[in-house]
């Protein structure tokens, strides 16, 4: 199964509809191994889910890779060094909002928060959902904060991802013009 973008672009559309300033109140690992960011959403008028938690699945090393709304609780077991920088880093901040990349498979979800001098700062979190190369980074001011997968330049000549380099998107897909 080939995972569109056009596909990926209605999920951004349909994950901001329902999680638009939701609270992150944690994240960590399912008990499946996925990535998991838990949410309290307001609440709103005519919504089933009343301020009710939902958790944000994030399996980007599956195939297809995969993001799912569900109510599912975050495990007892320990985080790996990275979950627990984003975990630290995203709790408390409000989902502002959510982008597709266009013409690839890539979700960039956007958080913000304000002190209480009314100093805001924002983090965005980076899931690239390209099958094999799937990845979760997580941004300050288009710095590399903590990231699921790390690669150097030796590694990868396209691009790489470290902590504390500036984040460069993954290479999009070339145009083919076959017939088939």
């Amino acid at each position: 199964m080939v995972t569109d973008w056009i596909l990926i672009r209605r999920a951004a559309a349909e994950l901001e509809r329902s999680l638009l300033r939701g609270r992150v109140t944690d994240a960590g690992l399912l008990d499946d191994g996925r990535v998991g960011v838990r949410f309290a959403l307001r609440q709103a008028q005519g919504d089933v889910r009343k301020g009710s938690p939902t958790t944000l699945a994030i399996d980007p090393f599956g195939s297809p890779p995969v993001v799912t709304l569900e109510d599912a609780e975050l495990a007892v077991a320990v985080d790996p060094g990275w979950l627990r920088s984003a975990g630290t880093t995203l709790r408390g901040m409000r989902l502002t909002a959510v982008r597709a990349r266009h013409g690839d498979r890539v979700l960039v979800l956007a958080f913000g928060t304000a002190s209480r001098f009314g100093v805001e700062s924002e983090s965005r979190l980076v899931l690239e959902l390209v099958p094999r190369y799937g990845n979760v980074v997580l941004l300050r001011d288009r710095v590399v904060v903590a990231a699921a997968k790390q690669f150097s330049p030796a590694e990868n000549e396209a691009r790489s991802v470290q902590v504390g380099l500036p984040y460069e998107p993954p290479p999009l897909p070339r145009a083919t013009l076959d017939f088939a």
